[in-house]
């Protein structure tokens, strides 16, 4: 699935030629993308970690993205001190292409997507843009779980120091070794974004972290609601005063994302929705601090993880 909404996503965004794509793997698709998206942002992916880990390979990931008008970069500060208390966990930043965006007046800055507008009724996703953009997070996150599947101790499930070969059906090896150590997560827009790439992937996740974020399309993404990501732990912050995502969309963003469907819905120990109460369309102590705590416990050092060794924990 993924090797072929890379392929679609190279060509539209005119990373690649059709005939040079095609002769490429998925991990090799990923890299290009990822590659060519940093070229189109003119930023590159920023890489958090803690200092003591930084000679050791890491055994999980969180991939966050940014709100409309940031970059990477504004986030990045925001997770050092958090990547201290967490060795083990590479944090990665990664920046939106610009483009004009209509509510701003037709302004151009980084953006995930489109948005027609800030009130509840409009904020609709420009859905090429957004699924351009969610392959580029999905590329990102099947890199970490290839280069993950390295890392990990011979207790999780391997020996070798480097992932093995495909399995008999074709589904890659190191999948299934990686399978719920990269977490994916947002602010705002961004948080927007984790919803679909989250609901779209068919990498394992270890979770779904959104920040003053929303979901529109809400049936549409429902509808979507049977993958493998379908039981990820969701956590959802959001301040009772935002002006800019109202409370009242997050709040019905979780209950749709979290209700049965199919048969099928998340543990409401796994997944949680924190209101914050008095602040606006911002970040908070509170919110950090959950956040932290939702990382540890979501994606634990495992028994084994040198990381954890090399920062002396």
């Amino acid at each position: 699935m993924l090797h072929q909404r890379a392929l679609k996503a190279v060509e539209a965004c005119g990373f690649l030629s059709p005939a040079a794509a095609e002769k490429l793997s998925t991990l090799e698709l990923c890299g290009a993308m990822v590659q060519s998206w940093q070229k189109a942002s003119a930023r590159p992916v920023l890489r958090v970690r803690a200092r003591a880990a930084q000679k050791t390979p890491h055994t999980a990931a969180v991939i966050f993205s940014h709100g409309l008008g940031d970059t990477g970069e504004g986030w990045a500060y925001s997770f050092m001190e958090m990547a201290e208390r967490l060795p083990h966990v590479m944090f990665l930043f990664p920046t939106a292409r610009t483009m004009p965006v209509t509510c701003n007046g037709g302004m151009s800055m980084p953006s995930w997507y489109d948005i027609a507008g800030l009130d509840i009724n409009r904020l609709k996703m420009d859905a090429p843009a957004i699924e351009e953009s969610a392959v580029m997070i999905q590329c990102m996150a099947e890199l970490e779980a290839y280069n993950i599947a390295a890392a990990l101790p011979p207790s999780a499930g391997t020996t070798s120091s480097a992932p093995p070969p495909p399995t008999e059906s074709g589904a890659p090896a190191y999948r299934t070794l990686a399978a719920g150590r990269v977490m994916v997560g947002g602010f705002s827009q961004g948080g927007a974004l984790t919803m679909y790439a989250a609901h779209t992937c068919d990498l394992q996740l270890g979770g779904l972290v959104v920040l003053s974020g929303y979901c529109t399309q809400l049936k549409n993404l429902m509808a979507l609601n049977t993958n493998v990501n379908s039981e990820a732990p969701l956590l959802m912050c959001h301040g009772t005063k935002d002006g800019v995502v109202p409370f009242p969309l997050a709040k019905e963003s979780f209950e749709w994302v979290t209700k049965e469907s199919n048969g099928v819905r998340r543990p409401s120990a796994s997944s949680k929705f924190i209101p914050l109460d008095g602040v606006g369309h911002e970040s908070s102590e509170e919110e950090m601090a959950a956040v932290e705590a939702f990382i540890a416990r979501q994606l634990p050092a495992l028994s084994g993880d040198r990381t954890a060794a090399k920062a002396g924990l």
